[in-house]
C-alpha cells in the first residue's frame, strides 16, 4: 500500500500514566480506493511499549525516594493523594540544585566563575550522576521505562 502519513498534532505532551490518543492523516497517491485500519503494534493495548526518559518515579536510589515524596509532600491530586513528579519536575529540580552547588562552591558574586564552576562539576541528583563535556553538553544516564498493564 503506498500510502504516506502525517500527524494533523506533530507533538504532544504526556505524563506518566496518562492516555492519550494521537491522530494522522493518510494519503492515498494511487487514485483507486483503498480500505485500511489502524492497529496497535502491541497486545494488550497498554502493555509492551518502552520509552526512554530522564528518570523514575520507581527507581530506588534514595535521592529519588526524597524527591518524590516530597514532592508529594507539596502536590496533591484532586483525590488528595500525592502527585508523581514528572520528568521536567525532576529536571528543574535537579538544575536548581546544581545552579545552587556550583554558586556555593564558588563562593563569589561572579557569573562566568560560577558558569566554571558548573561546566567542571559531578553531579548525583534525581536524573543520575551528571558530567558536562567540553561543549557544555551534560553526559549521564537514560530511563528506559516499559509500559505494564495493570
Amino acid at each position: 500500500m503506498p500510502w504516506t502519513f502525517k500527524p494533523v498534532v506533530r507533538s504532544l505532551d504526556v505524563r506518566v500514566g496518562e492516555t492519550v490518543l494521537a491522530f494522522y492523516e493518510a494519503h492515498n497517491p494511487t487514485g483507486r480506493a483503498v480500505a485500511g485500519t489502524a492497529s496497535y503494534n502491541v497486545f494488550p493495548d497498554a502493555a509492551g511499549g518502552y520509552f526512554t526518559n530522564h528518570y523514575s518515579p520507581y527507581e530506588e536510589r534514595a535521592i529519588v525516594a526524597n524527591f518524590v515524596k516530597k514532592y508529594g509532600d507539596k502536590y496533591k491530586n484532586a483525590d488528595g493523594s500525592p502527585k508523581l513528579p514528572d520528568a521536567l519536575a525532576a529536571l528543574a529540580y535537579d538544575a536548581t540544585n546544581m545552579l545552587l552547588q556550583a554558586i556555593k562552591d564558588t563562593d563569589k558574586d561572579d557569573a562566568k566563575a560560577v558558569a566554571a564552576t558548573l561546566a567542571k562539576g559531578k553531579y548525583d541528583i534525581v536524573s543520575g550522576e551528571v558530567t558536562f563535556d567540553a561543549f557544555h553538553t551534560p553526559i549521564k544516564p537514560v530511563t528506559v521505562v516499559e509500559v505494564k498493564e495493570d
